[in-house]
């Protein structure tokens, strides 16, 4: 009996070794599967085909290795076994994700060739038309790919049991998960793109968009004001710009209306059109109630001072309508930074001579990376107060140019929807369509310039400026964030569990601008004789900016204290389902200052077996100027910080005095989870939380006796 025993020890210890050097080994693999997918990732972003193809096959060797680990009869038995095979179980499904992912990958290479490289010539805009019938090739290419497979083995692997399991293997399934997402994301994201791209290029009718370019000098909700809109017309794959208006609230064109006539009708005054009507446009009760004091519902330099673009998008065009009788299908939003984005992958932009009689050393040839900088500031400095007229006719000029560069000359549309997707993920190009299974799409993909969370069971903290000073000030100031989150209680909700939160945000804003020796349009104030925007009447050198904290609905502002320690007049509304707490900053010449608020409430959490993961989106507004963030969470009473990684955030890089910023970075330092670097763009922090030693103690001393 002793023996029979001592056997069956002896054979479960040996299947345990192999099992052990099985997972050991695929764990090895998938490690270096990962990292050859994220450089096949890197590569075919950058369009080179050769490089992803060797990365992809170094993916695929690492695959079929970590399959070959975890495919024998030992490991298919243990999987099997109730409790203890939980852990094989994963492994496998983490192999079947890494398997399916690169299966998908490869199918997508095969077709590459054909649509991309021999096909290059195909894929172009040749004087303002696209063939829209390649965009029916390339969709049928993408639904002949495996990506319900994909999706299938990662949802399996997203619904398996994790108690008990190592926390080794839960790495290891958060990293194939994240894979999948992104790879099923990208794959399912470009198929419904394509599903209502051909419509909204007029593929059944013609369509006319509101191209509406912000200046990011003067700051409003959505990216800045409306400084030039032009109306492009699209009908069969063609482009064409058949209205181009300069809004110039402090003055006119330089023949004294717009440089160019609308359909149907004479041609828009530009005081008229950055003027006000009469009645405001329809809105909602809390978006008429919420921006009553700027009038955004009637005076077109302030109708998007709200941040969400699927909300302030429909009073655009029928603020448009009301000033011109003409009925558009959407807007298309844009902003110098996106612009030069875009610019940059066709070339720099030839400004036409006709009606720049003076020029004052601006450029008549703009290169894409200057486009910010001379939109933002040059053009300020050369053309100020008193030569509106000039202004606007450079800006004019500037914008045909470019205008014409995109929608009237030949390129290649690949290298250009690389670029248009990274202004995109910057908020410096916005979609909007009126009709609804478009708008949809755009808001899933991201590219509709929606204020929210990233995703479903996710916190959302935003701060948003709007310009209140009346100047062109806003790409010379620096914005600096502090968060400290305070993680509580941890109960039920009808929706999931959630965790009380705590949270301090301090925004300051650093003003190197002068009080005296630039234009008075940059530094300047109340530019409008008899503007009804209220604006700000202080020194010149002062900065105004309105900001606004939004929160998830529940959240309660308790207070907010000037960093000279005083208690500080503020507001708060409740708007789409979202709280905002609004604050206004005077910042005075070459100086720094700042406010602090104090909030809670409740907030998404979510529990991966024995641990808890609180997902976190900072929401970034279209800017030129980074954000410089410093973010600490610290964790619930009981449990400690195990891991905090932080997704997305951009380069870092902008203009301003402290445009030269670092991407967020994260790093868990003792018992507090932090993110410290300048954001460019959306991002989402992720912090996983253990049982402390504490939270053991008391989960035992909790325990019943019976």
């Amino acid at each position: 009996m002793a023996w029979t025993v001592a056997g069956v020890l002896g054979v479960l210890l040996l299947a345990g070794a192999w099992l052990y050097r099985g997972a050991s080994d695929a764990r090895a693999q998938l490690s270096a599967s990962r990292e050859a997918m994220a450089a096949f990732t890197a590569e075919l972003a950058a369009g080179d085909l050769p490089a992803a193809e060797a990365h992809l096959a170094e993916a695929e060797e690492a695959v079929a290795s970590a399959d070959a680990s975890t495919s024998d009869p030992v490991w298919r038995l243990a999987s099997n076994l109730p409790w203890a095979g939980r852990s094989p179980r994963l492994v496998r499904q983490v192999v079947d994700v890494a398997d399916a992912s690169v299966t998908l990958a490869d199918r997508a290479m095969a077709r590459a060739p054909e649509l991309l490289s021999g096909s290059a010539e195909e894929l172009r805009v040749d004087n303002g038309r696209f063939d829209l019938g390649r965009l029916e090739e390339v969709s049928e290419a993408l639904s002949s790919l495996p990506i319900e497979s994909l999706a299938f083995a990662r949802d399996q692997l997203a619904d398996a049991a994790l108690g008990g399991v190592p926390a080794v293997l839960r790495d290891a399934r958060r990293d194939a998960l994240g894979l999948a997402d992104s790879a099923v994301g990208t794959a399912e994201g470009a198929r419904d793109l394509l599903e209502v791209l051909p419509d909204f290029l007029g593929d059944t009718g013609r369509r006319d968009y509101l191209l509406a370019v912000q200046s990011s000098g003067e700051l409003r909700g959505t990216g800045g004001l409306l400084g030039y809109v032009g109306v492009l017309a699209v009908e069969d794959g063609n482009m064409r710009l058949v209205e181009t208006t300069v809004v110039d609230p402090a003055g006119e064109g330089a023949d004294g209306t717009a440089p160019g006539g609308r359909r149907g009708g004479d041609a828009v005054s530009l005081t008229e059109l950055g003027g006000s009507v009469d009645e405001p446009v329809p809105t909602s009760p809390e978006f008429r109630e919420r921006y009553e004091h700027v009038d955004a519902a009637s005076f077109f330099s302030n109708v998007n001072v709200d941040p969400d673009l699927p909300t302030t998008a429909p009073v655009v065009l029928d603020l448009y309508e009301r000033y011109t009788g003409d009925v558009l299908d959407g807007v298309i939003a844009l902003d110098p930074v996106g612009m030069g984005l875009i610019l940059s992958a066709i070339g720099p932009i030839q400004l036409p001579q006709a009606g720049l009689d003076e020029l004052g050393g601006l450029p008549t040839t703009v290169a894409p990376e200057d486009v910010a900088r001379v939109t933002t500031i040059d053009v300020y400095e050369v053309f100020g107060q008193g030569k509106s007229a000039e202004r606007a006719a450079y800006f004019d000029a500037l914008s045909r140019g470019a205008f014409a560069r995109i929608f009237a000359s030949s390129w290649e549309a690949l290298p250009v929807a690389r670029r248009i997707g990274e202004a995109a993920a910057g908020r410096h190009v916005q979609l909007y369509s009126r009709d609804e299974d478009e708008q949809r799409t755009f808001e899933r993909l991201g590219i509709a310039g929606q204020l929210g969370a990233a995703e479903e069971r996710s916190d959302l903290l935003a701060v948003t400026a709007n310009n209140a000073v009346g100047g062109k000030q806003d790409v010379h100031l620096g914005h600096h964030l502090t968060a400290a989150l305070e993680l509580g209680e941890v109960r039920g909700g009808d929706e999931g569990p959630v965790v009380a939160r705590r949270a301090e945000v301090t925004i300051e804003v650093e003003n190197p601008l002068p009080a005296s020796g630039m234009d008075d349009y940059i530094i300047g104030n109340c530019l409008i004789d008899q503007g009804r925007n209220a604006c700000f009447e202080g020194p010149r050198g002062w900065n105004r900016t309105w900001f606004t904290i939004w929160t998830p609905e529940g959240t309660v502002y308790d207070t907010v204290v000037g960093i000279d320690g005083e208690e500080r007049m503020y507001s708060s509304d409740t708007l789409g389902g979202l709280r905002a707490a609004d604050e206004f900053l005077e910042t005075a010449p070459e100086s720094t200052d700042g406010f602090t608020t104090t909030l809670q409430g409740p907030a998404p959490i979510r529990r991966e077996g024995p641990e808890l993961v609180y997902a976190l989106t900072l929401w970034r507004q279209a800017k030129a100027i980074p954000d410089h963030w410093d973010l600490s969470i610290t964790p619930p009473t009981g449990w400690s910080v195990l891991d905090v990684v932080v997704e997305g955030g951009g380069d870092g890089q902008g203009m301003g005095v402290a445009g030269d910023g670092s991407p967020l970075e994260a790093a868990v330092e003792g018992e507090v989870a932090r993110v410290t670097g300048a954001a460019t763009a959306d991002a989402v922090v992720e912090v996983r939380f253990g049982r402390s030693l504490w939270g053991r103690f008391l989960d035992w001393f909790d325990r019943p006796l019976f």
